[in-house]
């Protein structure tokens, strides 16, 4: 079987959200068959170029031969183009495309995530029936805080939704990372949606039994992600203010890939008190082992926190907002806390300083993500959704 998986960017280091997600399926899709790899940009300075040796049969970059003739205002206006898809998009490579499809005479293309998808609308009917599309999150549902200007978040958001909404029309399947995320589906194409939880490895002996320092919390994703930088202003500002007077010894670290540096990045929450930023680390483990809890205050945003997944597999609490917490199965005060403001915030952090609490609090979110969120259960739901991926006449030929 051949496969074509497409992405925007080309692969980076596996130890962040997106891309953990990502490397999920090329796995289980590799089990299926030959994978091929297409990306609407170039490799960068932080692509894994091992990775994409050792994982793809080929791959192939767009952008790389001179400068490609983008969309004119007029065209982009017509296609109500989102800047989300505008910034990836040449007309030019949209005949490469269609030569690199028909060339390998692929079985299944993957498209990972709603920005590539402008290019497959365009193929012929035989490919688009053999495409699939990971949403992971409703890019509509993010970016209607984005913009001050009501019009213009409008005006993107409508457009991301017409993205949508195309693809779930017009591809084979389309699958979300939470079940919640289906009742945004309308109804008459909801059989064609599929939910592929996000997932963490769960390993006991990467379990820390005992509570890290009191006085560090930690907080982790990606910091060129708007919806983690809105959150982490209000952390600073309404929140951070009121517990650190409470306990002056804290320290919060932020940590996570950006293509600023730590400077930059505290510049952005005004430098509060007693904050440390660590940027592109090679690693986050050594941070959830130092640390007594991880918080997560998210407000605007969709899909599912795979930060909190991996402080659970740590055997690190989560305080979060029920933002935050959005889309999994956990339940506040007895296996994750939500926090609304500077008070219930401290509630939940004091509650935690009972090392009875804590330990059971740690023991049941583990629980919780090897029931729900392991390799396995991502395995078992692929396994469930494979025969709507594939036509009839390819499953007689496994």
């Amino acid at each position: 079987m051949r496969i074509l998986f497409v992405r925007t960017y080309c692969p980076h280091s596996i130890n962040y959200g997106s891309e953990m997600r990502a490397s999920r399926f090329v796995d289980y899709l590799r089990r299926k068959g030959e994978v091929d790899l297409l990306t609407m940009t170039s490799p960068s300075g932080h692509a894994d170029i091992n990775y994409i040796e050792r994982h793809f049969r080929r791959h192939y970059h767009f952008n790389q031969k001179g400068n490609p003739r983008r969309l004119t205002r007029l065209e982009k206006l017509r296609h109500l183009l989102p800047w989300q898809i505008t910034g990836h998009y040449a007309k030019d490579f949209q005949q490469e495309l269609n030569a690199i499809v028909e060339e390998n005479q692929y079985d299944l293309i993957f498209v990972f995530k709603l920005e590539p998808v402008f290019y497959f609308l365009q193929l012929p009917a035989k490919w688009r029936q053999r495409t699939v599309v990971d949403y992971d999150d409703f890019l509509s549902d993010i970016y209607k805080n984005h913009y001050r200007n009501i019009f213009t978040a409008y005006k993107n958001s409508y457009s991301l939704m017409l993205y949508q909404h195309k693809a779930l029309v017009r591809f084979k399947r389309i699958f979300v990372c939470a079940r919640e995320a289906l009742l945004k589906v309308p109804g008459s194409w909801r059989h064609k949606a599929g939910v592929i939880p996000n997932v963490f490895n769960v390993d006991p002996k990467g379990f820390y039994a005992e509570p890290g320092p009191k006085n560090r919390l930690l907080f982790i994703g990606s910091l060129d992600y708007f919806p983690n930088i809105d959150g982490l202003k209000w952390f600073c500002r309404d929140i951070w203010p009121g517990f650190h007077e409470k306990h002056p010894n804290s320290i919060l670290t932020v940590v996570g890939k950006t293509r600023n540096d730590a400077e930059h990045v505290r510049s952005l929450f005004n430098h509060p008190e007693n904050l440390e930023v660590a940027v592109n680390v090679p690693s986050t483990l050594p941070y959830y082992q130092n640390c007594f809890a991880s918080v997560v205050p998210l407000l605007n945003g969709s899909g599912t926190r795979l930060k909190i997944l991996e402080s659970a597999a740590y055997g690190r609490p989560v305080l979060a907002t029920s933002k935050g917490m959005e889309g999994l199965n956990f339940e506040d005060g007895k296996n994750i806390f939500i926090f609304k403001n500077s008070r219930s915030f401290l509630n939940a952090y004091e509650s935690l300083l009972d090392e009875e609490r804590y330990r059971n609090v740690t023991r049941s979110a583990f629980t919780v993500l090897e029931d729900q969120y392991s390799p396995e259960a991502f395995t078992e739901c692929m396994d469930e959704n494979w025969n709507m991926m594939v036509d009839s006449q390819q499953r007689l030929k496994e």
